[in-house]
């Protein structure tokens, strides 16, 4: 039996897009969904695209990877993320790795990395950026956790991430939570982004026909005369993180035009 340098658990557009990069990049990839006609459906649709392992129970795919295994898991942050986080952190050894690449937010991720830690296994909460194309033909990736971890992981993650002059949009950001925390700065501008682009869209709400082009076109379109915002469609569940990143600052009173978290470094605050 073929041993997978990966596993991915969760096979939605962004959980089979991320195994499908990873597999056009020859690696081989253990594949697993709850519901197994997804696993089914993706290896009937893409299977020629590189080496798959599917996978019908956790015990198979811990069965399938070579060691130190990592399991990357794409499935609605919150309880779900938790409940995937149960399940496999029994069968894996010290040295093991769950790797979170929802949209988590970062207390969670730092709570769930401390419990992981405790027993022995490696926790990686990653930020994905660049919605389902990005994560079939380069996202941008943003993995915290230990050093350890990003030593075991980084070369998969750079190697499936867009590149720019040759350079992988990807680096350890930081400890526990780093990467979803600073997931949540861009979010929080789009949301940002979205909110400007309805108010100066409101002509368009009484029949006018506003130019789509122009800066931030890409989130709207003209049907008929009428505006219309196209959602963002790369969360799976929850609060989307930038506005989850509005919910925090607000929480601490940083109300600012424009102020993101990512501009100041984490303080005994933030760490409570």
């Amino acid at each position: 039996m073929t041993q997978a340098q990966i596993g991915v658990t969760g096979l939605a557009v962004m959980g089979a897009n991320l195994a499908r990069n990873l597999a056009r990049h020859g690696h081989a990839v253990a594949v697993h969904n709850r519901s197994q006609y997804r696993t089914k459906a993706l290896i009937e649709e893409h299977g020629d695209e590189g080496t798959f392992v599917p996978c019908d129970t956790p015990e198979e795919l811990v069965a399938a990877l070579e060691r130190p295994r990592r399991i990357l898991i794409m499935v609605k942050a919150g309880a779900p993320t938790d409940a995937v986080i149960e399940e496999f952190a029994p069968l894996l050894e010290p040295g093991d790795m769950l790797v979170d690449g929802g949209n988590a937010h970062f207390a969670d991720t730092r709570r769930r990395e401390a419990d992981l830690r405790a027993r022995g296994l490696h926790f990686v909460g990653a930020g994905v950026s660049g919605g389902e194309e990005g994560a079939l033909l380069g996202p941008s990736i943003m993995p915290g956790g230990s050093k350890e971890s990003y030593q075991a992981l980084g070369p998969l993650l750079e190697d499936i991430a867009a590149k720019v002059d040759g350079v992988p949009c990807c680096t350890h950001i930081g400890p526990d939570g780093a990467g979803h925390y600073v997931k949540m700065v861009p979010q929080r501008h789009r949301v940002r982004r979205h909110a400007a682009h309805r108010r100066g869209l409101r002509p368009a709400q009484a029949g006018a026909r506003p130019d789509p082009g122009g800066a931030g076109g890409h989130l709207r379109r003209v049907e008929r005369g009428r505006a219309v915002l196209v959602p963002d469609r790369d969360h799976r569940g929850g609060a989307p993180p930038g506005r989850r990143g509005h919910r925090y600052a607000a929480g601490r009173r940083d109300r600012r035009p424009g102020r993101a978290e990512g501009h100041r470094p984490l303080d005994g605050a933030d760490r409570a």
